[in-house]
């Protein structure tokens, strides 16, 4: 079960996604195959993410080799939510943030020292009535 303040980090060789039951939201672990040749992959989880949350939801690609999180942070973008990426000067790949926003799914494109303070802003924006 997710409870506020608390941090999970999938496990390798493991997906994560989140679902809502009830009044829950539950983290689940699964074996189903790679995507974008890796597993973890972060398109799952902001998949479950952007259909669990909706507008309230928030993802973050960073630097990376491929596409993976780019057509989940598309989701969220659709979804309402929010999309940050890394930007090109200061990500050491740019190979997932820049496909996250090739595909339409940032908000906003930031060097990795302001990331930290948008995601807190833009949280405290989506908790507001």
């Amino acid at each position: 079960m997710l409870a506020p303040g608390t941090v999970w980090i999938a496990p390798g060789n493991w997906h994560m996604t989140v679902a809502r039951e009830a009044n829950t939201t539950l983290l689940r672990l699964s074996g189903d195959p790679p995507e974008n040749s890796c597993r973890p992959a972060a398109d799952p989880l902001f998949v479950s993410v952007a259909l669990a949350f909706g507008a309230q939801a928030l993802g973050v690609v960073l630097t990376g080799i491929g596409r993976d999180g780019a057509e989940g942070l598309k989701r969220i973008h659709d979804a309402g939510g929010v999309g940050i990426a890394q930007d090109k000067e200061t990500a050491t790949i740019y190979g997932m943030p820049g496909a996250a926003l090739q595909a339409g799914g940032a908000r906003h494109v930031l060097p990795v020292t302001r990331i930290a303070a948008t995601i807190i802003g833009e949280l405290t924006r989506l908790s507001r009535p």
